[in-house]
């Protein structure tokens, strides 16, 4: 997703060219002992202070020196502009959210316009790691993306496929390989595997047309299923040459032949199996830009941690110390991604709250309270905040311990008040979480709303909590069974940001939230108002 920190200044920009970038790399090292490398490439853009943001990550491809992944990314390129990427491509060792946290088996450096005026569409550049060289190669194949509003949902099934496991009968999945204008093929999107069936039922498949045939309902698509295999490379089942105009026009029908070329001479053969659709929609889909102009608004909840350990705030080494010349960590957070997001909220209203305090006059221990210490549950903008922030390290008493739960539930209870709005919710922590579970349980049911979280930790605590509700590698599941309908937190620790401007933190903390809304909108079936 882009970032709202470029969008907050290019909302009346020129058109942008959309360009799909699909990945293969050859000849990687091996990095495992029993088995070959498990490859998967990290994809990040470089913007002008030199800080890495992550655009999207392919799938792992299992026991691969010369991967060919069915990722596709989309990306905006501007002609004018000078746009740095880097890709890593890593070994996957693990669940870390980082390429650091793998194996290292090569990077590129380069920029977008060199991806894209490469011969054919295919860049091809050696891979290196420090003084490492000729570790492989990454290559980039790219294609112009002609405008299309459309968006494809359909469910897919086989029938009678080939048995291909000596024990039992086969694992299937499905490839989707687009043509490009040179008439070559590149994959460009991979169903879930499904195991031991003949007649498997894939999950509903929804993207762009744009991803799967350029906007061109004729174009040829090829369509392989296979057999996934622990031990060994997958067996192709069989084989289909379509057109998106086929598949829709197959709703319901007997079925689409899929054909194993090995087979094919064979004077008895007929086919491999059968390819049904049981369902095809067209939807038109629109972008983040598309429901801000329209009139939809983000809404911020700023939520700061009071617990003790943050340090006596008369103290200088205090997380809340207040020093007259210069902001503390939590008052440079609230800058840097406060001002951006108010860009987008017209009344500037900002819903502030605190937690795991003793607060006046009773002095009882609170995990949700109004940071005015008064029935006043909004500040006026960023001065507005800092005055209730200032005057409420004055007079509550820190003390925990690090409860979230209750502020999440806060944030539900505020959205429903206010259906047409979108709530981003700020959350600044210096702590281990110790409501771990209540936590999950509260963004499993948020996940149902148009909310996004924001987590900032502040300080040298562990925050291997919060990468854990990130959930980039995985899915949340609450106590109940119920999982996360989708991922709506994003963790940022504010250290990795302190010598860097404050645009790099606005930039990583706020860059998934685009995406994140229009999610929400499309899991809510809402459509920008007037449409």
């Amino acid at each position: 997703s882009a970032s709202l920190n470029a969008m907050a200044t290019n909302l009346n920009a020129e058109p942008i060219t959309k360009v799909q970038l699909n990945f293969k790399a050859q000849g990687l090292k091996n990095r495992d002992t029993l088995s070959k490398s498990d490859p998967c490439i990290f994809i990040y853009s470089i913007d002008q202070n030199n800080n890495e943001i992550l655009l999207g990550q392919t799938e792992t491809i299992k026991d691969n020196l010369n991967p060919e992944f069915a990722f596709s990314l989309v990306v905006d390129y501007k002609f004018e502009e000078e746009q740095k990427m880097k890709f890593y491509v890593v070994d996957i060792d693990g669940k870390g959210s980082k390429p650091s946290d793998h194996d290292w088996l090569g990077e590129v450096e380069c920029t977008l316009a060199r991806i894209v005026s490469a011969r054919g569409g295919q860049f091809k550049a050696s891979l290196q790691h420090g003084n490492k060289k000729n570790l492989g190669e990454l290559l980039i194949l790219s294609e112009e993306l002609n405008a299309s509003r459309e968006t494809i949902k359909m469910i897919l099934s086989g029938s009678g496929l080939d048995k291909k496991d000596f024990f039992g009968k086969s694992d299937p999945y499905l490839i989707f390989k687009k043509t490009k204008e040179d008439g070559s093929l590149v994959a460009v999107y991979k169903t879930e595997t499904i195991k031991n069936t003949l007649n498997p039922k894939w999950k509903e498949i929804s993207l762009p047309l744009q991803i799967l045939c350029n906007a061109d309902w004729q174009r040829p698509l090829l369509i392989e299923c296979f057999d996934w295999d622990k031990n060994s490379d997958p067996d192709l089942i069989g084989q289909a040459h379509v057109s998106m105009n086929d598949l829709r026009s197959n709703v319901g029908k007997n079925g689409i032949p899929l054909i194993n070329p090995k087979k094919q001479k064979k004077k008895k053969y007929s086919n491999s199996g059968l390819l049904i659709v049981n369902s095809f929609k067209v939807e038109e889909s629109f972008t983040f830009l598309d429901y801000l102009q329209s009139g939809y608004q983000l809404n911020l909840m700023c939520a700061i941690d009071f617990t003790a350990s943050n340090g006596k705030p008369t103290t200088a080494n205090s997380l809340h110390y207040i020093n007259p010349y210069a902001p503390n960590d939590y008052q440079k957070a609230i800058v840097s991604v406060g001002n951006i997001l108010l860009e987008y909220d017209s009344d500037g209203a900002i819903y502030a709250t605190g937690f795991g305090a003793k607060i006046p006059p009773e002095y009882k221990t609170s995990f949700c309270f109004n940071l005015s210490l008064s029935n006043q549950q909004y500040a006026m903008a960023i001065p507005g905040l800092m005055n209730y922030y200032s005057n409420a390290i004055a007079n509550v008493k820190l003390y925990g311990p690090t409860n979230l739960a209750p502020t999440i539930m806060a944030a539900i209870q505020k959205q429903r008040a206010s259906p047409g709005e979108y709530l981003v919710v700020l959350i600044l922590t210096d702590g281990v979480i110790t409501d771990v579970d209540d936590t999950v349980d509260a963004i499993v049911e948020a996940s149902n709303l148009p909310i996004s979280i924001v987590l900032v930790g502040v300080g040298n605590a562990n925050f291997d909590t919060m990468e854990f509700l990130d959930a980039d590698d995985g899915v949340l599941r609450g106590r109940n069974g119920r999982t996360a309908r989708r991922d709506i937190v994003q963790f940022v620790e504010f250290n990795a940001f302190k010598s860097k401007p404050l645009s790099a933190l606005s930039s990583e903390t706020l860059a998934e939230i685009p995406g994140q809304f229009v999610a929400a909108m499309k899991q809510l079936d809402l459509k920008p108002l007037g449409k």
